[in-house]
């Protein structure tokens, strides 16, 4: 597996939300939030490289929920090695070093990537800040 698909697995999209106020809001975080959505899903179906497609960005405010999804055109298995600890590494690591990001995972909210692979496996991470 090339690792271009690694990559794109954890890249899409990391969008800072530095511009939020140093005391959490959850509405404030909602708002930017959906922005982000917004942004995220004008490039929804696009592909990535040549393995995988961006599926969107999901906002549920009400469940405190942020979800990104990802389409891969291989099984799993042929995914080498430890992917997942790797991807699951990667994603928190993204998320947990942006401040905005952090707050809002310490406050609950949950920020997940999930992976649908041409076998009709998925895979699902989600942000977690130690």
């Amino acid at each position: 597996m090339p690792l271009s698909l690694l990559l794109a697995l954890v890249l899409v999209p990391n969008v800072s939300m530095h511009e939020l106020e140093p005391h959490f809001d959850h509405e404030q975080f909602c708002i930017a939030a959906q922005d982000i959505e917004r942004r995220a899903n004008a490039d929804l179906g696009r592909w990535l490289d040549e393995y995988t497609r961006h599926g969107g960005m999901t906002v549920d405010c009400k469940t405190r929920a942020v979800e990104l999804t990802l389409y891969v055109q291989l099984p799993f298995k042929d995914i080498p090695g430890r992917w997942q600890d790797r991807v699951h590494y990667q994603w928190s690591d993204d998320y947990c070093t942006d401040p905005a990001w952090a707050a809002s995972i310490t406050q609950r909210w949950k920020i997940t990537l999930t992976i649908y692979s041409i076998a009709d496996e998925h895979f699902s991470v989600r942000a977690d800040c130690h």
